[in-house]
This record gives C-alpha cells, sequence and structure tokens, in this order.
C-alpha cells in the first residue's frame, strides 16, 4: 500500500526525520503519483457489517514491497517456523513465500499475518482471470521461482495447487500489475476460491444487479397485466351474465309464445278434423242416396224388361211399334211385296228390347257419369283433407319437439350452467359474426353502388353489350327448364312428343356448346380491354381516373371474404 501525502509542516524539521523523507520518497517515487487512503482499506477490512465470502490461511508469494516480512537475504521475518508468519526460503528475485491469513471482502482481497492482525496489504481482483495449476507445472511454465519446502525434518517440495491471478490490464498504459499467486492444500480448496474470487468482481455484481432488476421490473408487469386482464375477465363474466340473464327471459318468453301457438294449432287441429269429418260424412250419404237411386232405376228397369208384352199404352211398346210400321212402309215401297207376321212379331220384340235398353241408358248413364265425378271430387276432398290433417300432425309434433327440445335445454342449464354459458356463448359468436359479415356486404355493396354512379353512361351501355355470356346463360336456363319439363311430365306426352321434345334438348346443347366458346372469347377480349384501362389509369397523367375501379374492388373483396 502507498503511503498518504502529508501537508507541508510549518515549522523545521529534523535533519534525520527530513533525509528520511527524501529517502523514502527516492524509494517509493512512482507510488507518490497516486494516492490511496490506506485507512480506508484498514476500516473497509475490518468493519462488522460487511461479511467476508471468504476467507482462511494460505501460501502467499510476496515481494519486500508487499509485505515487511520479506527481506532481501530471502528469510521471512515474524514468528518461528510452523506457526504464523514461518517463512519458507524462496530465490534472490526478491519474492518469498509467506503464510498469510486471507479474508475476501467485495472485489479486494486482504492478506496479514493472523487473524487478529492488522492487514499488509490487498489485491483488487477487478477484471482478474484466474487459473488453478499444478505446482510442478507451474514451475515448469515460470510462473513461480520455487516452491516452498514442507515443514518437518525432510526437504520435500510442498504440494497442492497453485491458484494463479493476473488481471487483463496488465501492461495498459505502461503499468505493470502484480500478479496474484497462492498455494493451496488441494485443487478442491483452489476451485473454490477460484469461484469466489472470479464471483466478486464488481462489473459482474452489478449485471447481476441489473438482471435483477429486468427480472423485477418483468415480475411487476406481468404482474399488472395479470391483475389487468383479471379485472377485464370479471368485467366480461358480468357482462356476459347479464346477458345470460336477458337471454333466460327472451327463452321463457319464446316458450310462452311457443306454447299459445300450440295451444291455437291443436285448437285449429281440432276444428279442422271435425270440419273434414263432417265434410266426408255429408258426400257418404250423397254417394250412399245417389246408388240408392240408382238401384231403384236399374230396377224399374228390369222390372219393364221382364214384364210380358202388354197394350200399346207404354212408351216403349208405341215406339217399336211406330218402328216397326215405319219398317213395314219403307220394305214394301222398295221392293214392292209384305213380310210375313212371324218376322214382322220378332222384328217388333227386337225393336222393344232395344228401345228399353235405349231409354234406360238414357237415363242411367249421365246418372252414373254424374256419380263417378263426384266419387273423383269426394276422392280428391278426401286426400286433401287427409293430407293436410297429416301436415297438421306433423307441425304439431314438430313444435311438441322443439318445446320439448327447450324445456330440456332450460333444465340443463338450470343444474349445469356452464352449458347454457357454452351455448350462449356459441348464439352470441354467430350472431356476432353474421353482424360483420352484414356489415362487410354492406360496405361492399356500397362501395359498389358509388362506384357504379361515378361510371360514365356509355362505358356502361358498352359493358352490357357483351351479351355473349348473357346468351350462354339464357340457353342454359331454356335447357335446363325443359329437362325440368321433361322429368316431371314425360310420362304424360306420347312417343312422338318425347322425341320432339328430347331433339330440342339435343339442339339446345348444341347451342349451348357454341355459345360456351363465344363467350370465353368474349371473356378474354373483355379481360383484354379491362387490362388496357387499368394500364391506362396508372399512367402519370391518366386521362380517365380508375375506369374499372368498381371491378377491382369487388374482386379484392371477394378475394379477402374468400380468405
Amino acid at each position: 500500500m502507498s503511503k498518504p501525502r502529508s501537508a507541508p509542516a510549518s515549522s523545521a524539521r529534523a535533519p534525520v526525520e527530513r533525509d528520511g523523507r527524501l529517502h523514502d520518497n527516492e524509494r517509493f517515487k512512482d507510488r507518490d503519483e497516486f494516492w490511496l487512503d490506506r485507512e480506508a482499506f484498514s476500516v473497509f477490512a475490518r468493519q462488522i457489517d460487511t461479511l467476508p465470502a471468504r476467507s482462511g490461511f494460505a501460501l502467499l508469494l510476496l515481494s519486500q514491497c508487499q509485505s515487511p516480512a520479506v527481506e532481501s537475504n530471502g528469510r521471512a521475518i515474524g514468528g518461528s517456523g510452523g506457526s504464523r508468519g514461518s517463512h519458507y526460503p524462496c530465490n534472490a528475485s526478491g519474492q518469498q513465500w509467506l503464510r498469510r491469513y486471507c479474508e475476501v471482502k467485495g472485489n479486494v482481497l486482504f492478506y496479514a499475518p493472523h487473524a487478529e492482525a492488522a492487514f499488509e496489504g490487498a489485491y483488487l481482483l477487478e477484471d482478474f482471470v484466474f487459473q488453478s495449476l499444478q505446482p510442478s507445472r507451474a514451475l515448469v511454465m515460470g510462473v513461480v521461482p520455487e516452491l516452498p519446502l514442507t515443514e518437518g525434518d525432510g526437504d520435500r517440495l510442498k504440494q497442492g495447487a497453485i491458484l494463479v491471478g493476473s488481471s487483463r490490464h496488465d501492461g495498459v498504459y505502461g503499468r505493470y500489475v502484480r500478479p496474484l499467486v497462492m498455494l493451496l492444500e488441494s485443487p478442491r480448496v483452489a476451485a473454490a476460491w477460484k469461484d469466489t474470487c472470479e464471483g466478486c468482481s464488481a462489473a459482474s455484481l452489478q449485471q447481476q444487479v441489473r438482471e435483477l432488476q429486468q427480472l423485477l421490473q418483468r415480475e411487476r408487469a406481468a404482474a399488472s397485466r395479470e391483475k389487468e386482464a383479471t379485472a377485464l375477465i370479471a368485467k366480461q363474466q358480468e357482462i356476459a351474465l347479464r346477458e345470460t340473464e336477458g337471454s333466460k327471459q327472451t327463452l321463457l318468453l319464446e316458450i310462452e309464445r311457443l306454447q299459445q301457438r300450440n295451444q291455437r294449432l291443436q285448437a285449429s287441429g281440432e276444428v279442422t278434423e271435425k270440419a273434414a269429418a263432417e265434410f266426408v260424412d255429408q258426400k257418404m250419404h250423397e254417394v250412399s242416396f245417389l246408388q240408392n237411386e240408382l238401384a231403384t232405376q236399374l230396377a224399374d228397369t228390369c222390372m219393364h224388361k221382364n214384364a210380358p208384352a202388354g197394350p200399346a199404352f207404354s212408351p216403349a211398346a208405341v215406339q217399336a211399334r211406330c218402328f216397326v210400321l215405319c219398317l213395314f212402309e219403307f220394305f214394301e215401297w222398295r221392293y214392292g211385296c209384305f213380310l210375313p207376321y212371324p218376322f214382322i212379331a220378332a222384328l217388333q220384340g227386337v225393336c222393344l228390347a232395344v228401345v228399353r235398353l235405349l231409354l234406360a241408358m238414357r237415363f242411367v248413364l249421365p246418372g252414373c257419369k254424374r256419380l263417378e265425378a263426384e266419387v273423383v271430387e269426394l276422392r280428391e276432398a278426401l286426400g286433401a283433407s287427409q293430407q293436410k290433417a297429416q301436415q297438421l300432425a306433423t307441425e304439431n309434433s314438430r313444435l311438441n319437439c322443439r318445446v320439448s327440445d327447450l324445456l330440456g335445454d332450460l333444465e340443463d342449464a338450470k343444474d349445469n350452467p356452464s352449458r347454457f354459458a357454452l351455448v350462449m356463448n356459441r348464439l352470441r359468436a354467430a350472431n356476432q359474426r353474421a353482424v360483420i359479415e352484414n356489415k362487410r356486404l354492406r360496405q361492399v355493396h356500397r362501395r359498389l353502388a358509388n362506384n357504379g354512379r361515378l361510371l360514365p353512361v356509355a362505358l356502361i351501355r358498352q359493358v352490357a353489350e357483351m351479351g355473349d355470356a348473357f346468351d350462354l346463360l339464357r340457353k342454359w336456363l331454356t335447357c335446363s327448364e325443359r329437362k325440368i319439363r321433361f322429368y316431371e311430365q314425360g310420362y304424360k306426352w306420347s312417343s312422338d312428343q318425347e322425341q320432339e321434345e328430347l331433339y330440342k334438348i339435343e339442339e339446345l346443347q348444341r347451342a349451348i356448346r357454341v355459345a360456351e366458346a363465344a363467350a370465353r372469347s368474349s371473356y378474354i377480349s373483355h379481360r383484354a380491354f379491362l387490362l388496357g384501362q387499368q394500364l391506362k389509369a396508372c399512367t402519370v397523367n391518366p386521362s380517365q381516373k380508375e375506369v374499372y375501379a368498381f371491378l377491382k374492388c369487388g374482386r379484392r373483396d371477394t378475394e379477402r371474404g374468400n380468405v
């Protein structure tokens, strides 16, 4: 340690003292340029508040300026052999092995003859690089001039491990930094001293402090974010709870409305069923009345047919006789002769039967046709009533199933709120997606409408006149309509009508192929025209600003929707 620089005294000093100070100044001339407070180091080394990182006895390789126990003749002073202050012989380089009590505080290593003695010196361990070597290797490398001898009778070299610490700034600015050389009992002890000395660097301590501060800041930021997230989640849960209550009330109202509707549908279904039953009964009575009337007419016809030929008062007999007389007169006028009587009687009987049959058919056939028509109408009405009743029953069962599902969901929601919250969350998410999609489509529609209003009429007419695509679409729709009509009504047509319709469909299909080729060609030419207009709109001084901007906008929105 350097001696503190003293202030000039006012009184004259003695010659001996002045000569001693001059000798000291000449001896420590290089150290008087930098002042160190030796007392401050001593106080720091002995204070109780700062605990040492490591302490213990070790052999230090010291010079005469580092310890007064080192003599110029290579002998150490300050104690007997084997005790504190024992000396070890060394070479003539002025360095000597001394057993000293070492203590590390902060980034300074202090050494003293024993634990209670005043510290003789200190090493500043800042930016030191430490290396643990075997004694023989250190001797070969020239790190130490000579190894100490063991205490005892024999002259054997002392074994252990040598810890060498050298500064990174050794030789900088022409300054020599004295290395720290320690001889310890074992490599394990040397490794422990090495870890302690490397860890006490101020730079490493500051780096650890900075890392701890950054870690503390990150922990504080994470805690604040977690607190904000917890508050936000609590608020969202409160909002979701309110929405759940509102949805619950809405579902209860919907259930009540569905129950009322179900009651009305049940009442209307009962009324409709009664009306249909009454209508069917009425038609059955009418059919039975017509059947009875038909049976009566048939019985009368059979009675007239089986009755014997009476006097000529029956209308059928009168008509038959008149017919026979007319036939007799015609035969007499045509051939000039008379018919025999048996033939006339047989002909009169046949004519009477034919006239009766015609009269019966005259009265019976219209009634049968009318009955058949009414039976068909009754069957159609009955089928329509049954179909309507079946539809009402289906609607009623569907509503009952929906009500039962809603009641089951409500019961499950009462027992399992998480499921109810999940269902409501899905419904709310679906509604939000629908609202966002609706808003996006409205914006697209508004943008297309605004761009469409800005287009000139001539340009719109030019685009509309390219009708090849519309012609293809029209023919395609016409062919589809004919195919649908053929599939739906083909069974009612004759073979000629079917062949004619198939021929028309084939012609339309051939026309569709031709129209498709024309539409492709028109599309290519139209896209080339659009590309030219877009390139023209992207020039430095465009003559027309974004002529087809509406098509670009619509395509961009379509791609965004697909994404």
